[in-house]
């Protein structure tokens, strides 16, 4: 986790959530049900060799904080673009199946 201030106004919280695929996915969800005005971005078209799924969101104080789950290629086969909303949090779900069964 990383903490960012520069004394000029709010800070900001980085948290980095790793592991295979489905232990990331399992806590980038328990971080979506923590956060304030969450969205989601499953995003690889910047760099394909490096995926990535990215959580923005508020803390209870207000403060921006962005959780990011690196994901190898093989995690992502099959997915053509960038996606948001509503579709990243439902394969969000069906990834992080293996982790509650």
């Amino acid at each position: 986790m990383d903490v960012f201030t520069a004394g000029i106004g709010p800070g900001r919280v980085e948290i980095y959530v790793s592991g295979p695929r489905a232990e990331a996915c399992s806590r980038l969800l328990a971080w979506f049900e923590t956060l304030a005005r969450a969205s989601l971005c499953l995003q690889f078209e910047d760099d394909p060799h490096q995926p990535k799924v990215m959580l923005f969101g508020r803390l209870h104080d207000g403060t921006p904080a962005v959780v990011v789950a690196p994901l190898a290629e093989d995690d992502v086969v099959g997915i053509t673009r960038d996606r948001i909303g509503e579709w990243v949090l439902h394969w969000l779900r069906m990834q992080a199946v293996d982790v509650a069964a």
